[in-house]
């Protein structure tokens, strides 16, 4: 042993000491300094994050908590809340220590029994009590606690807030006998959520298809285990949505599809385009839609599209289907080489992020010169792209060195608008904000702006 981590269990080591011996990175250092009862209060929050469980054997933590009430909820917002998003941060299979979840059960905060609540290491007598919770936020993350037993469900079945008994209606747990109770609720919505469940049965989802409430009805289409029969009725409801919902049902068979693909609405016959089920003469058939939104779905669907539809859209008059082939990852080279001559900037933008472009096509982009841009911008992309063409296959130290010899050289000028965003950006890679394999684009148009980073 150390002497320093002896010096860390010392009960007799002074507070001051303590706090000095916790910028190690010692693991067994900073376990040892949440167990000694001369630790403040105020780094016992600080290690709480990965010390929780030794700051439970901490001699001195009843004292703690008389005489530093905050206490837990300040390890609670530091350590496990998401101030951005107003939202619990830590997952609900964290092991929280006994200890801490036995004060949680109690805490005025409701914030804190709601962690309690959807924690599964939560014994269930404590379960019981946050079923009585005042309130129903509470009582809810309950309901996402797998370890909620049948007999908790059944008695949140029959709670006053409608949004708990839509979740016992989505907790996996719930069994057919309570799914037949809320099928029978006073509240639409909760009736809707059995419509939607996978496990209600086929005699439920009958009598649901007959509602009169439409989002009803729209669960039931949505509901892959709808039945053949079922599906073939609501084909035929008169309300879009429902049609809809069988339209990209994955288990809508081929003769309705073949129907839908004909209807009426334009979102019905684009959700068929969508369906990974629907065969090839339905998709050629919808490629000559009159509709353009129809016709660029099916340019935009990253499935099996044969490559002589993609071929016939790319000549489509209707520059946002254009677009969209220009963005199709499965689109071959001799049709991007045709669209990095097109007229409208955007289809061009949209060859820019296609990550199957090679240097031929980046130069035939670089040719047209109408990004509307003042010289000096220009000058500063056209560096970028001779740049991408010597190196396509950019990495993040590649980007990063290119970047800060392109700061260098204009001598730390951060408040340059590009070089400062460039700078974020790398920034972001940093961070993992952005995917590392993000490709930023060098284009401009009039109608879009893009940082002009080569990768």
């Amino acid at each position: 042993m150390s002497e320093e981590l002896k010096i860390a269990e010392n009960i007799n080591t002074p507070a001051e000491r303590l706090r000095e011996l916790s910028k190690t990175k010692e693991r067994e250092m900073l376990a040892a300094i949440a167990k000694n009862p001369n630790t403040p209060p105020d780094l016992l929050v600080e290690l709480a994050g990965e010390y929780l469980d030794e700051i439970g054997f901490n001699p001195a933590l009843d004292l703690i908590l008389i005489e530093y009430p905050n206490f837990i909820a300040d390890i609670f917002y530091r350590h496990f809340y998401d101030y951005q998003n107003a939202l619990i941060s830590i997952s609900f299979e964290t092991n929280l220590p006994s200890w801490f979840l036995k004060l949680g059960l109690n805490h005025p905060d409701s914030m804190i029994r709601t962690c309690v609540a959807e924690n599964i290491n939560t014994p269930v007598n404590y379960l019981e009590k946050l079923a009585n919770d005042e309130d129903g936020y509470v009582r809810e993350r309950l309901l996402h606690n797998k370890n909620t037993p049948i007999y908790l469900l059944e008695k949140l079945a029959e709670d006053k807030n409608e949004n708990v008994r839509q979740l016992v209606v989505q907790n996996k747990n719930t069994p057919i006998h309570i799914l037949e109770k809320l099928a029978n609720d006073r509240n639409d919505n909760v009736i809707s959520s059995v419509a939607y469940n996978k496990n209600t049965p086929i005699y439920l989802l009958e009598k649901l298809a007959n509602d009169e409430n439409d989002c009803i009805r729209q669960g039931i289409a949505n509901n892959e285990n709808t039945p053949t029969y079922i599906l073939e009725k609501l084909a035929n409801d008169e309300n879009d949505c429902i049609r809809q919902g069988i339209a990209y049902n994955k288990n809508t068979p081929i003769y309705l599809l073949e129907k839908l693909a004909e209807d009426k609405n334009e979102n019905v016959r684009q959700l068929v385009v969508q369906n990974k089920n629907t065969p090839i003469h339905i998709l050629e058939n919808l490629a000559n839609d009159e509709n353009s939104s129809v016709r660029s779905v099916l340019a935009s669907c990253y499935n099996d599209t044969p490559i002589y539809i993609l071929e016939k859209l790319a000549n489509d008059q209707d520059s946002h289907v254009r677009r969209a082939i220009a963005n199709h990852q499965n689109t071959p080279i001799h049709i991007l080489e045709k669209l990095a001559n097109d007229n409208f900037a955007i289809v061009r933008l949209s060859i820019a992020n296609n990550p199957n472009i090679n240097q031929k096509i980046i130069k035939l982009l670089f040719e047209h010169k109408n990004y509307n841009l003042n010289d000096k911008d220009f000058q500063e992309i056209e560096a970028a792209i001779k740049l991408e063409l010597k190196r396509l296959d950019w990495t993040e130290e590649k980007a990063r060195k290119w970047i800060e010899e392109r700061i260098a050289q204009i001598g730390d000028n951060l408040s340059n608008e590009k070089f400062f965003e460039f700078w974020q950006y790398l920034k972001a890679i940093e961070s993992n904000s952005y995917p590392k394999s993000l490709r930023k684009d060098v284009f401009y148009s009039d109608i879009c702006f893009l940082d002009d980073i080569p990768f």
